[in-house]
């Protein structure tokens, strides 16, 4: 079994297509550090292979890399298939409306609509992470721990419609969320197919599910996990902050001569920008042939005026949306092309309108900025508030606000909604700007990259839990590893920004 500890840029992709048996090409030449850890993975001499991908652009990737005889699937695909062989489900509706779903179902006639409303996210946030972190849901004990994790109320009447609410979704197989595709296989003890060898991707950031899901399709048989702790940013969401470890001490179990090799020099990033990152990740090294780069310091107006005159494509990463969207608009004004990264953001905007039931623009947006408003509110009380989910909600406040301030006279919600199909995006054209929270970028990389309101990274936050501390250190060392070449911080206005 194999730990491989990749840092940003180091060619873990490669490195693991080549460990499954592809064939370096003639005239390649790969590091001692790479040579090590296909030698290894070949040592096992594995007949069936299984590789688990982060996303479906990566699945899609791999295949393309990977031997023929490479099952590459995500971790949400093989269990999704679980589940149609146990219970001979063919067709099987997948919607992330399924908690909601059933905690309105069961709650309706029993609380008021405004008590309905209030508890909805809260019920709905517990099922999401007991699933993530395989809880049933029926021991109180269980929500608590979530509770003092993830700062959510620690409500008596809320658990119960928890524990209400898991119980009736535990029994629909035809009707699941994403994160049932790897719960309701270990809820119900399904027969997991089993491999010689299964490769992990991005490691760092598996739920407990998915670590189960790995370590058991890998029974009798070897797994190699890749990835950075260091990039462990999904924590809020579900993802276990010490993923990497948690696996490593069950492989340890299972075989205590499991090994860890590592990937610490960089083939993407230039010289200065290795050592600006160091302060993070002290073992990150360049590579002999990396260029020396560019570290900017640049004013916001000479910033803009860069944008303007420059014809090539560039990205531009900010810790939250807000920023991006008012740069955006700035640059749609002027006619430069550009685009930001994550159609489900865009979508979570339209919901919010979508959400108020009103037909007029500016009732829909005062309606749901006041809604989201008592969520904020909530969310800064310092005993019970999570200080992450205030923060992406006075985003979303703000973008809202932004988009309808900027959409001309008397805007109607269908130009509201085009705005965001027009903006919110995967991909643009080869001269687009890309503008793109860190979180989103995770994976990307460009020869320019520049960071607006670098301040925020790491960004304090109050009553943080050591965990979310070191998340926001591991997301300023994503950012500043994005860059092939120049990497450039836009001086906030009256800001110093530290050397």
């Amino acid at each position: 079994m194999l730990r491989v500890n990749a840092l940003a840029g180091t060619g873990k992709t490669t490195t693991a297509v080549f460990g499954a048996g592809a064939k370096v090409p003639k005239g390649m030449k790969v590091s001692d550090e790479q040579k090590a850890i296909i030698e290894e993975m070949r040592s096992y001499k594995a007949g069936s292979v299984a590789a688990t991908a982060f996303n479906v652009s990566i699945v899609e990737e791999l295949k393309g890399r990977m031997p023929l005889h490479c099952d590459v699937r995500t971790s949400n695909s093989f269990g999704n298939a679980l589940i149609g062989v146990a219970h001979g489900v063919k067709r099987r509706q997948v919607s992330n409306k399924k908690n909601g779903d059933i905690f309105f179902k069961i709650s309706d006639g029993k609380l008021s609509k405004g008590r309905q409303m209030e508890m909805f996210p809260i019920v709905v946030k517990y099922m999401d992470l007991c699933k993530c972190f395989l809880m049933k849901g029926d021991d109180p004990s269980d929500l608590d721990y979530l509770s003092d994790r993830f700062g959510i109320d620690k409500d008596m009447e809320i658990y119960q419609y928890v524990q209400d609410a898991m119980k009736v979704g535990n029994t629909m197989t035809d009707y699941i969320d994403f994160n049932d595709q790897i719960y309701l296989p270990w809820f119900y003890g399904m027969k997991v197919p089993t491999y010689d060898m299964v490769i992990v991707d991005e490691a760092q950031d598996l739920n407990r599910a998915k670590q189960w899901l790995a370590l058991e399709m890998s029974k009798g048989g070897q797994l190699v996990i890749i990835g950075d702790p260091n990039q462990a940013i999904y924590g809020f969401s579900g993802a276990d902050s010490e993923s990497m470890d948690t696996v490593w001490s069950q492989m340890l179990d299972r075989d205590p001569a499991s090994t860890t090799l590592p990937l610490t020099i960089t083939r993407r990033c230039p010289k200065v920008v290795v050592e600006l990152a160091k302060k993070y990740v002290p073992e990150f090294k360049y590579h002999k042939d990396a260029p020396d780069g560019l570290i900017l310091h640049t004013p916001e107006k000479e910033f803009l005026d860069d944008l303007f005159i420059e014809e090539g494509s560039r990205m531009v990463l900010c810790r939250t949306n807000a920023p991006l969207m008012q740069l955006g608009f700035k640059l749609i004004a002027g006619r430069r092309r550009c685009f930001i990264m994550g159609k489900d953001i865009g979508a979570g905007l339209k919901t919010d309108i979508s959400k108020t039931k009103e037909n007029d623009l500016s009732r829909a947006v005062d309606k749901a900025c006041d809604t989201l408003k008592e969520k904020y509110v909530r969310e800064c009380d310092l005993r019970r508030g999570d200080p992450n989910k205030a923060e992406a909600l006075l985003d979303r406040i703000q973008c809202i606000r932004m988009i309808y301030e900027n959409l001309g006279v008397n805007p109607t919600i269908s130009d509201y909604n085009n705005y965001i199909e027009s903006m919110f995006k995967h991909s643009g054209g080869p001269n687009d700007i890309m503008l793109s929270t860190v979180h989103k970028a995770k994976g990307l990389e460009h020869e320019h990259v520049s960071i607006i309101q670098p301040s925020k990274l790491p960004l304090p936050l109050k009553k943080a839990k050591p965990f979310q501390v070191q998340q926001e250190k591991n997301l300023t060392y994503v950012a500043y590893t994005r860059t092939k070449h120049t990497l450039e911080f836009v001086k906030e206005e009256e800001q110093r920004i530290e050397k």
